[in-house]
């Protein structure tokens, strides 16, 4: 998880690797990565050279579950 300046709220943010990045940019993903405990947080993504957005929480527990989940999420769609 990174830090954006002047927020509290955690950001995901992940390089897509240069082999791929030509091929996937431009399209966009559909990500659910609530957890059971959580209410729905679903985010619209666009693959650039990188993926980023906000994990839209500042509890670390559920947003170091919502990164966790983007991961999976992002590798099964490469």
């Amino acid at each position: 998880m990174s830090q954006r300046a002047g927020s509290t709220v955690p950001q995901f943010r992940i390089r897509v690797p240069t082999k791929i990045v030509d091929r996937l940019r431009g399209k966009r993903v559909l990500l659910s990565i609530s957890t059971p405990d959580d209410y729905p947080f679903v985010r619209t993504v666009t693959i650039g050279s990188d993926v980023a957005f906000s994990l839209g929480t500042d509890d670390r527990t559920i947003a170091e579950a919502r990164q966790a989940n983007a991961l999976d999420h992002l590798r099964l769609a490469v």
